[in-house]
Protein backbone atom coordinates (compact mmCIF):
# COMPACT_ATOMS: atom_id res chain seq x y z
CA UNK A 1 0.00 0.00 0.00
CA UNK A 2 1.34 3.34 -1.00
CA UNK A 3 1.44 6.31 1.41
CA UNK A 4 -0.54 9.38 0.46
CA UNK A 5 1.52 12.23 -0.83
CA UNK A 6 1.22 15.62 0.79
CA UNK A 7 -0.62 17.05 -2.22
CA UNK A 8 -3.46 14.52 -2.04
CA UNK A 9 -6.57 16.23 -0.68
CA UNK A 10 -7.94 14.90 2.57
CA UNK A 11 -11.27 13.13 2.57
CA UNK A 12 -14.05 15.46 3.75
CA UNK A 13 -16.57 14.20 6.25
CA UNK A 14 -19.95 12.87 5.15
CA UNK A 15 -21.40 16.23 6.21
CA UNK A 16 -19.24 18.24 3.79
CA UNK A 17 -17.13 19.78 6.55
CA UNK A 18 -13.37 19.52 6.67
CA UNK A 19 -12.70 17.70 9.97
CA UNK A 20 -9.27 19.34 10.25
CA UNK A 21 -10.43 22.94 10.00
CA UNK A 22 -10.20 25.15 13.03
CA UNK A 23 -10.70 28.83 13.67
CA UNK A 24 -7.78 30.63 15.19
CA UNK A 25 -8.19 33.16 17.94
CA UNK A 26 -7.06 36.62 16.86
CA UNK A 27 -5.47 38.41 19.83
CA UNK A 28 -5.66 42.21 19.87
CA UNK A 29 -3.95 44.43 22.44
CA UNK A 30 -6.39 47.00 23.83
CA UNK A 31 -6.27 49.87 26.30
CA UNK A 32 -9.10 50.77 28.67
CA UNK A 33 -10.30 54.36 28.68
CA UNK A 34 -13.20 55.83 30.66
CA UNK A 35 -15.48 58.61 29.51
CA UNK A 36 -17.53 60.95 31.69
CA UNK A 37 -20.35 62.64 29.74
CA UNK A 38 -19.19 65.89 28.17
CA UNK A 39 -15.48 65.26 28.86
CA UNK A 40 -12.66 63.71 26.85
CA UNK A 41 -11.96 60.03 27.57
CA UNK A 42 -9.20 59.30 30.09
CA UNK A 43 -6.77 56.38 29.95
CA UNK A 44 -7.07 54.05 32.96
CA UNK A 45 -3.88 53.19 34.82
CA UNK A 46 -2.91 49.54 34.31
CA UNK A 47 -5.59 49.33 31.63
CA UNK A 48 -3.89 47.03 29.14
CA UNK A 49 -5.01 43.57 28.11
CA UNK A 50 -5.02 41.22 25.13
CA UNK A 51 -8.52 40.72 23.75
CA UNK A 52 -8.76 37.18 22.30
CA UNK A 53 -11.28 37.51 19.45
CA UNK A 54 -12.79 34.31 18.05
CA UNK A 55 -13.99 35.26 14.54
CA UNK A 56 -17.01 32.95 14.82
CA UNK A 57 -18.17 34.15 18.25
CA UNK A 58 -21.49 35.99 18.18
CA UNK A 59 -21.70 39.44 19.73
CA UNK A 60 -24.61 38.93 22.07
CA UNK A 61 -26.84 40.50 23.12
CA UNK A 62 -25.23 43.66 21.66
CA UNK A 63 -21.85 45.35 21.20
CA UNK A 64 -22.26 47.52 24.33
CA UNK A 65 -22.73 44.50 26.61
CA UNK A 66 -19.96 42.57 24.84
CA UNK A 67 -17.44 45.39 25.37
CA UNK A 68 -18.48 46.01 28.99
CA UNK A 69 -18.11 42.33 29.90
CA UNK A 70 -14.51 42.26 28.68
CA UNK A 71 -13.61 45.73 30.00
CA UNK A 72 -14.69 44.88 33.57
CA UNK A 73 -11.99 42.17 33.63
CA UNK A 74 -9.16 44.55 32.77
CA UNK A 75 -6.98 45.20 35.85
CA UNK A 76 -7.22 48.98 35.46
CA UNK A 77 -10.97 48.75 36.10
CA UNK A 78 -11.09 45.80 38.49
CA UNK A 79 -8.31 47.14 40.75
CA UNK A 80 -9.32 50.80 40.95
CA UNK A 81 -8.31 52.56 44.19
CA UNK A 82 -10.97 52.55 46.92
CA UNK A 83 -11.28 56.33 46.70
CA UNK A 84 -12.05 56.17 42.96
CA UNK A 85 -15.73 57.08 42.71
CA UNK A 86 -16.17 56.17 39.03
CA UNK A 87 -19.07 53.89 38.24
CA UNK A 88 -20.43 52.68 34.94
CA UNK A 89 -22.96 54.89 33.18
CA UNK A 90 -25.58 52.65 31.57
CA UNK A 91 -27.35 55.56 29.86
CA UNK A 92 -24.56 55.64 27.25
CA UNK A 93 -22.96 52.87 25.19
CA UNK A 94 -19.44 51.51 25.48
CA UNK A 95 -17.46 51.81 22.26
CA UNK A 96 -14.31 50.82 20.39
CA UNK A 97 -11.87 53.50 19.35
CA UNK A 98 -8.57 53.89 17.57
CA UNK A 99 -5.75 55.93 19.10
CA UNK A 100 -3.81 58.07 16.65
CA UNK A 101 -0.41 59.33 17.79
CA UNK A 102 0.98 58.48 21.21
CA UNK A 103 -2.37 58.01 22.97
CA UNK A 104 -1.82 60.61 25.67
CA UNK A 105 -4.74 62.34 27.36
CA UNK A 106 -4.32 65.09 24.73
CA UNK A 107 -4.93 62.50 22.00
CA UNK A 108 -7.98 60.50 23.09
CA UNK A 109 -9.41 57.62 21.05
CA UNK A 110 -11.56 58.26 18.00
CA UNK A 111 -14.69 56.12 17.78
CA UNK A 112 -14.98 53.58 15.00
CA UNK A 113 -18.37 52.04 14.35
CA UNK A 114 -19.31 48.46 13.71
CA UNK A 115 -21.40 48.25 10.53
CA UNK A 116 -25.07 47.59 11.27
CA UNK A 117 -25.99 43.94 10.90
CA UNK A 118 -28.62 41.63 12.33
CA UNK A 119 -26.10 38.97 13.30
CA UNK A 120 -22.73 40.36 14.34
CA UNK A 121 -19.66 38.27 15.14
CA UNK A 122 -16.15 39.02 16.35
CA UNK A 123 -15.09 38.80 12.70
CA UNK A 124 -16.94 42.10 12.25
CA UNK A 125 -14.80 43.65 15.01
CA UNK A 126 -11.63 42.19 13.47
CA UNK A 127 -12.59 43.65 10.08
CA UNK A 128 -13.45 47.01 11.65
CA UNK A 129 -10.05 47.43 13.36
CA UNK A 130 -7.97 45.83 10.55
CA UNK A 131 -7.11 49.14 8.81
CA UNK A 132 -5.57 50.40 12.08
CA UNK A 133 -2.83 47.77 12.57
CA UNK A 134 -0.21 50.38 13.46
CA UNK A 135 -2.50 52.20 15.90
CA UNK A 136 -3.58 51.29 19.42
CA UNK A 137 -7.14 50.07 19.97
CA UNK A 138 -9.18 51.38 22.90
CA UNK A 139 -12.27 50.13 24.70
CA UNK A 140 -14.09 53.15 26.10
CA UNK A 141 -16.31 52.56 29.12
CA UNK A 142 -18.84 55.32 29.89
CA UNK A 143 -18.68 56.43 33.53
CA UNK A 144 -20.16 59.03 35.82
Amino acid sequence: MKDRTSNTPSTPSAFGIDPNSSVGIEPRAVELWTSIAGESPVKQNNGYKVWPLNPRQSIEPDLDTFIRKFARGIRGWAERPADDILEEDFTRSAWIGVIFGSGTSKEPPTEIELPASRHQTCQDIINMIAPYKTNKIALVLPTR
